[in-house]
């Protein structure tokens, strides 16, 4: 049995893309990320100081124990997204895979 699939122009395709996108900003443009300082240090704690630290142009920060222990691609991408002013929620990551 053949479908008939619905054909679809270019300039349809992609205004339906900018209208997905938009949806989901509008969904997703209230969430805030919460992140507990002191609760999780090797985790949101040390990706939001390294991340602060490169907008304040100190690359990772001060050398400790936890400096290396992750790998840093996260507070890089927190420090674009904080200067093109996206929020993280927003904005998809590519280091999700």
């Amino acid at each position: 049995m053949k479908r008939n699939r619905p054909r679809l122009s270019r300039r349809t395709f992609w205004v339906l893309c900018a209208l997905l996108v938009c949806l989901r900003l509008a969904l997703t443009g209230f969430q805030q990320a919460y992140i507990w300082v002191g609760g999780a240090p090797l985790d949101d704690e040390l990706m939001f100081r390294a991340a602060n630290s490169i907008t304040a142009g100190q690359w990772l920060g001060a050398y400790d124990y936890l400096t290396l222990s992750k790998a840093m691609f996260f507070p890089v991408w927190l420090a674009l997204l904080h200067a093109l002013h996206l929020e993280c929620v927003s904005a998809p990551a590519p280091c999700r895979i």
